[in-house]
C-alpha cells in the first residue's frame, strides 16, 4: 500500500499483482426499446409472436473476460428475470473466476444480454458491449459505469471490438444511486507502487458522451461551482441525457465494479509493471486544448483549472527537452567541437553494430545522437552513410544544408548502397536521389543491366517534369498489317500539352515553333538540355562508358552531385549500349502494360486530375534554401505510376530515333523485334484456336511459320541485326520451323529454334527459347535475375557453384520468352534409372574415377546442388518437388518454375530447403562404408557455407533490390509488401554473426534431410503425376 502526495492531492494506490480479490461486477438496470420484428420476419417466422419484442422479457446476463482475442474464463450469468416495464433491474452481484492479479494489462470485460426465444432456436442475444478492464492509464476501473448495449449483439472480445460500450468513467460519482450496498474489498498487506503504459479507449462522439463528461468533470472537482446555476444545469443535463437515450438506437445498462478500500480509505489498483512508481499519472483524464506554437513546430495542451493551468507537450516523436537538445547538437557551433571528436573503443564496437543494421531498422534516439557526435569520423566509412542520414529532418532548411555539406566530404558509397536512395522512402527529396545516381554513374553496363529491372521500379519514385520541348513524343501503340509501327506523337502547344493516352496536361512552359519529329531527315542530336527535360544541369549524353574518375562525379561545381537524375542517366546508358536499351524498353512497356490494366477502371476525369497534380507540383519552382532537397509531396499509386512510364517511353523513343546514328540503330532494333513479335504472336494464337490434335496444331504452326516468307516481314528469313528479345547481345536470322515444338499443356506453350549470328558472345548456330501465352512470367523473371546477380557476386569471390540462371523475358503481363535449357526432370530420371548416380554414369563414364563417373560430372553435380539450395533458401522459393528439379547431362542441377516464393508454398508445413536422400544418394550418401562422412558430402556442406557467408556479405544489395520492387505488380510481393525485406533479413541471419549462422544453415539442411513432411509429399506427388 503506497501513498504519493502531491501539492494538490494525495493518491492511495496498490498494485495489481498483489491484489488476490475476485473481479466482481454488479449488473443493476437496463434501459432501451427493443423493436418489434417487422410484419414480414413474423410471417416467416411465426414464433415470432411470443418472443420478448410482444411478450414480457424473460432475460438474463453474461460477463466474461477476454484477452488477446482469447477467453481467460468460463461465462458467468445472472438469474433469469421475468421482466414486465422499463427500466429492467437487476441488482445482482457476480464473481467472476478470475483474480484481480491475473488479470493482464488488455484485459476486456464482455457483458451480454440474452433473450429466451424459443426451446428449438435456443437463446438470442438482446444488446451486448465490452469495455476494458484497465483505463489508458493502466487504472483499474470502480465504482458505476454506465455502458452503451449494442442492439442484437453478443458482446465482441477481440482486441479491435465491434461492440464498445463505455460512455464514461464514472470514477467519484454516479449517475443514479443502484438499489444496495456498494461493496467493497478490504486489504490486509502493503502494496508497491506501478509503471503504467496508455491504452487508447474507444472514442464515443456523440451528445451523451459530451454530456457525460460535462458531468464528471464537474463531480470530480474540475469546475468552479456557483449552487443557483449548478441546479439549473444539472437537471437540464438531466432531461438532455433522457431525450438523447430515448431518440437512440442503443440500450443502455448501469454496471458497478467492486470498490478498493482499506480503513474506508479507497485506493486506486494499478496495473503493475517494473518501475512504474516514477511515471504513474496522478492526475485525472481529461480534454487537452490545441495551442499551436508556430516557432518550435510544437503542439501544446492546457489542463483543467483545478490542478493549475500548465503545458504539456505533444510532439510527434520527440519531446521538447529532445527536440531542443537536437537542435544545440545539429548547430554549427557544436560542429566545430567535433571536428576532431574520435570514439572510444566501446563507441567504436555501438558504431560498427548500428551501421550493419538492417536497412528496415529505425535508429533510436541514442543511437542517431551518437552518430552524429562522431560524423566527421564516420566520413571516412562508405557503409555509415546511408545509417547517418536517418539523423536528420529533411524538412528542416539549416539541416538539409548541413547534410549536403557533409555528403560531399563522406567517402561515396557502394553502388549497391546507393541503390536504397532510390526506393520511396526518399521520393520527395530529389538531391538525395541525385547523389545515388552520382553513384550509378560508376557502375559497368554490364552491372547496370543486373539492377535495371528495379531501377525500372524507381521510376515510379521519379519526380518527372512533363516535357516542354516543340518536340511531338512518339509512342509504339500497334503495327500495321505492312509490319510498319504505329506511332502516336504529342502535341505541343502554349500552356499545355497532350499525352500518347490523348489526356491534356497544363505546362508551364511551351515552346511557340513546332518541329516535326516523325522524320528521319534533318535530323539534330537530341541533348538532355533544360528544353527537354527536367534537370537543366544533368551532364551531357556521353559516347564512352563513364570511368571512376571522381573529377567526373565533383566538377568544378560539387553542386552539380545533386542536379543528376535517373531519367537523364538511363537514356545516357541506353544510347551508349543497345543491350541496355533494349531490355529497359521491354521492361517499362510491360510495367505500362501492367499499370494500364490495374487503371482501366479508373474515370479519365481522375486521371487529368492525377497529371494535373503531378504537373502542378513538377512546375511550381523552389524557394528553398534547401535547394530542393524536400519536394512537395508526389502521388505514388498506381495511376502516377503509368503516367510517369508513359512519360519516360514517350521522351526514350524520341530521343532514339533524333539521335545519332548508333541511337537511331537502336530504334530500329525496337522496331524490328516489336514486328518479330506481333508476327509470331498472331501465329501462335491461330494456332491456339485450331481444333484437333496436339500433332494436328503443331502442323499448323510450322505451316504459318513457313508462310510468313510471303508477307512484309518473314520470320524464317529475318534482318541479320535483329537482336533476340530474349539475349540482345545475340542476333538472330530467323526461326527453324522444321525443329519448333509445343507441348502439352492447358497454355501450349511452344518451343523454337533460332539461327543465330555467330559473335564473340554467342559461337553457337542455333539458340532454343520457349514462348507462353497466358503465363505471367515476371516473378520467374525476378527470380532468375537474383540467381544471375548471386552467381555473378559468387564468382567475384572464386567460387563458381556451376549455377545455370537461364533467361526470362516478360513481354506482357500474360506472355513472354524463356530459355530452353537441356535437361532431364529429376523425377524423370528417379522413374528410368536406380537413381541419379546411374544417370551421371550412363552419361559420364570413368574408370577411373571413384563410382565410375568422371570427376567433373560429379563436381558439377555437388557444386551446383549446394548453389541452388543456399539460394533457394534465401529466396523462400517453395513448391520444389522432382518435377520442377532438372539435371543436365554434364551434371548440374538446375530449378525451374518459381511461383511461390520469400516462404510461399501451395502444401502446408513444407521444409525450408529441399534436401532429400535421393539427392543425397547421387553423391554417395550422407556417410560411407567405414561410417565415416562423405567426403562429397563433407564438400557439399563446404560449398553451402561458403556461398551463404558469401551473400551475408552482400545482403544489403539483395534487400535494396527487392525494396525497390514492392510497389511492383509481383504475386508473391503483393500478396505481404511491407513483409518482403524482412522475410530475406530472417533468411540471410543477419542479426547473428558467421560462425552461428553458419551453424544454422547446417541444422537446416540435415532437419530437412529427415522431414517427414516432405517425403510424404514428394510420394504423393509422383503418385499423382503418374496417375495422370
Amino acid at each position: 500500500m503506497v501513498s504519493c502526495e502531491t501539492p494538490n492531492q494525495k493518491l492511495n494506490y496498490i498494485f495489481s499483482c498483489h491484489l488476490l480479490a475476485q473481479v466482481q461486477i454488479k449488473i443493476g438496470k437496463l434501459e432501451g426499446e427493443r423493436k418489434k420484428p417487422s410484419y414480414k420476419s413474423i410471417l416467416e417466422n411465426p414464433i415470432l409472436n411470443y418472443s420478448g419484442a410482444f411478450q414480457h422479457l424473460d432475460v438474463y446476463v453474461t460477463t466474461q473476460i477476454f484477452a488477446n482475442n482469447q477467453e481467460l474464463c468460463m461465462p458467468v450469468k445472472t438469474s433469469y428475470k421475468h421482466i414486465e416495464k422499463e427500466p429492467w433491474i437487476w441488482d445482482e452481484w457476480l464473481t467472476l473466476p478470475l483474480r484481480i492479479s491475473d488479470l493482464p494489462r488488455n484485459a476486456l470485460l464482455v457483458i451480454t444480454v440474452w433473450d429466451i426465444e424459443s426451446p428449438q432456436s435456443g437463446d438470442v442475444p438482446l444488446c451486448g458491449c465490452t469495455i476494458s478492464l484497465f483505463d489508458k492509464y493502466g487504472e483499474f476501473r470502480q465504482g458505476s459505469l454506465e455502458l452503451r448495449m449494442w442492439p442484437n449483439k453478443v458482446g465482441d472480445g477481440n482486441s479491435k471490438t465491434t461492440t464498445p460500450g463505455l460512455l464514461s468513467d464514472q470514477k467519484e460519482f454516479e449517475i443514479e444511486e443502484l438499489n444496495g450496498q456498494t461493496q467493497n474489498i478490504s486489504l490486509d498487506e502493503p502494496v508497491n507502487s506501478v509503471q503504467t503504459v496508455g491504452l487508447e479507449e474507444f472514442p464515443m462522439l456523440d451528445e451523451l458522451d459530451r454530456l457525460a463528461k460535462m458531468s464528471k468533470y464537474y463531480f470530480e472537482g474540475h469546475m468552479i461551482k456557483q449552487d443557483w446555476l449548478d441546479k439549473i444545469t444539472l437537471k437540464e443535463i438531466q432531461n438532455a441525457t433522457k431525450k438523447e437515450k430515448q431518440n437512440s438506437k442503443f440500450f443502455f445498462m448501469n454496471i458497478e465494479l467492486a470498490q478498493i478500500k482499506c480503513d474506508d480509505v479507497k485506493y486506486k489498483v494499478l496495473y503493475y509493471e517494473e518501475n512504474a512508481e516514477r511515471i504513474v499519472q496522478t492526475t485525472p483524464n481529461s480534454d487537452l486544448f490545441v495551442v499551436y506554437d508556430p516557432e518550435l513546430e510544437l503542439t501544446t495542451t492546457c489542463l483543467p483549472p483545478k490542478l493549475g493551468v500548465f503545458f504539456k507537450v505533444l510532439f510527434r516523436k520527440d519531446n521538447i527537452i529532445e527536440l531542443k537538445n537536437r537542435k544545440l547538437e545539429h548547430s554549427k557551433q557544436m560542429g566545430l567541437l567535433d571536428m576532431n571528436l574520435k570514439p572510444d573503443t566501446d563507441n567504436k564496437n555501438l558504431l560498427h553494430k548500428i551501421i550493419n543494421y538492417p536497412m528496415t531498422r529505425p535508429l533510436k534516439r541514442e543511437e542517431q545522437t551518437l552518430l552524429w557526435n562522431y560524423r566527421y569520423y564516420l566520413t571516412q566509412n562508405k557503409k555509415a552513410l546511408s545509417k547517418f542520414l536517418q539523423c536528420f529532418d529533411l524538412n528542416l532548411e539549416f539541416e538539409g544544408n548541413t547534410l549536403m555539406e557533409l555528403m560531399l566530404k563522406w567517402q561515396p558509397m557502394d553502388i549497391e548502397d546507393a541503390l536504397e536512395l532510390l526506393g520511396s522512402k526518399y521520393k520527395n527529396y530529389p538531391k538525395i536521389r541525385s547523389y545515388a545516381i552520382s553513384r550509378l554513374r560508376y557502375a559497368s553496363n554490364e552491372d547496370l543491366i543486373l539492377y535495371l529491372l528495379q531501377l525500372v521500379q524507381a521510376l515510379r519514385y521519379e519526380n518527372f517534369s512533363l516535357p516542354i520541348s516543340n518536340k511531338k513524343l512518339p509512342t509504339i501503340k500497334s503495327i500495321t498489317t505492312d509490319g510498319s509501327l504505329t506511332v502516336s506523337s504529342s502535341s505541343t502547344k502554349t500552356g499545355s500539352a497532350t499525352t500518347s493516352s490523348g489526356i491534356k496536361i497544363n505546362q508551364i512552359q511551351a515552346s511557340s515553333s513546332t518541329s516535326s519529329a516523325g522524320s528521319l531527315k534533318n535530323k539534330q542530336d537530341y541533348n538532355l538540355d533544360e528544353n527537354n527535360f527536367a534537370y537543366s544541369s544533368s551532364p551531357p549524353l556521353a559516347t564512352q562508358p563513364i570511368l571512376p574518375n571522381r573529377n567526373l562525379l565533383f566538377p568544378t561545381d560539387p553542386q552539380n552531385t545533386f542536379d543528376l537524375n535517373l531519367k537523364s542517366f538511363l537514356f545516357e546508358r541506353a544510347i551508349q549500349d543497345e543491350k541496355v536499351a533494349l531490355c529497359l524498353y521491354w521492361f517499362v512497356k510491360v510495367e505500362i502494360k501492367d499499370t494500364k490494366a490495374l487503371t482501366s477502371s479508373s474515370s479519365s476525369a481522375n486521371l487529368v486530375d492525377q497529371q494535373q497534380t503531378i504537373a502542378n507540383a513538377h512546375g511550381a519552382s523552389s524557394t528553398s534554401n534547401i535547394a530542393g532537397l524536400a519536394n512537395q509531396q508526389y502521388p505514388t499509386n498506381t495511376l502516377a505510376a503509368r503516367t510517369n512510364f508513359q512519360i519516360f517511353m514517350d521522351e526514350l523513343l524520341e530521343t532514339l530515333r533524333n539521335g545519332d546514328s548508333r541511337a537511331r540503330g537502336i530504334y530500329t532494333s525496337i522496331t524490328n523485334q516489336e514486328k518479330f513479335l506481333k508476327t509470331l504472336n498472331d501465329i501462335v494464337k491461330a494456332t491456339s484456336r485450331e481444333e484437333g490434335r496436339l500433332d494436328k496444331k503443331l502442323q499448323k504452326l510450322k505451316l504459318l511459320l513457313n508462310e510468313t516468307s510471303k508477307t512484309q516481314f518473314d520470320l524464317i528469313n529475318l534482318d541479320s541485326s535483329t537482336p533476340l528479345i530474349i539475349d540482345p547481345s545475340i542476333k538472330i536470322e530467323g526461326i527453324i520451323a522444321e525443329k519448333t515444338k509445343m507441348f502439352k499443356s492447358n497454355l501450349m506453350p511452344c518451343k523454337f529454334v533460332f539461327k543465330t549470328l555467330p559473335s564473340y558472345h554467342y559461337i553457337d548456330q542455333e539458340y532454343s527459347v520457349i514462348y507462353k501465352i497466358g503465363d505471367d512470367l515476371r516473378q520467374d523473371q525476378l527470380i532468375l535475375q537474383m540467381i544471375a546477380l548471386m552467381d555473378k557476386l559468387l564468382k567475384q569471390e572464386n567460387l563458381d557453384l556451376k549455377l545455370s540462371p537461364y533467361k526470362v523475358v516478360a513481354t506482357g503481363t500474360k506472355e513472354g520468352f524463356l530459355q530452353f535449357v537441356d535437361a532431364v526432370p529429376v523425377s524423370n530420371i528417379l522413374g528410368e534409372y536406380r537413381g541419379i548416380r546411374d544417370f551421371l554414369k550412363k552419361y559420364n563414364p570413368s574408370e577411373t574415377d571413384k563410382y565410375g563417373i568422371k570427376s567433373e560430372a560429379m563436381d558439377n553435380y555437388v557444386k551446383s546442388s549446394a548453389g541452388y539450395i543456399v539460394i533457394t533458401y534465401i529466396l523462400g522459393v517453395g513448391d520444389r518437388h522432382y518435377d520442377n528439379i532438372l539435371m543436365t547431362k554434364c551434371g548440374k542441377i538446375l530449378h525451374i518454375d518459381f511461383g511461390y516464393i520469400l516462404g510461399q508454398d501451395p502444401k502446408p508445413f513444407q521444409p525450408t530447403i529441399k534436401w532429400t536422400k535421393d539427392l543425397a544418394d547421387g553423391m554417395g550418401g550422407l556417410y560411407g562404408p567405414d561410417g565415416k562422412e562423405n567426403k562429397e558430402y563433407e564438400d557439399f556442406k563446404k560449398y553451402c557455407c561458403n556461398a551463404f557467408l558469401h551473400l551475408r556479405r552482400h545482403a544489403n544489395l539483395i534487400l535494396n533490390l527487392f525494396s525497390l520492387m514492392v510497389d511492383a505488380n509481383i504475386p508473391g510481393i503483393a500478396l505481404e509488401p511491407d513483409k518482403t525485406v524482412k522475410k530475406l533479413i530472417d533468411r540471410f541471419k543477419l542479426d547473428v554473426n558467421d560462425e552461428l549462422a553458419q551453424g544454422l544453415l547446417i541444422s537446416e539442411i540435415e532437419g530437412n534431410y529427415e522431414s517427414f513432411v516432405g517425403n510424404i509429399t514428394d510420394r504423393i506427388h509422383h503418385f499423382n503425376t503418374n496417375r495422370r
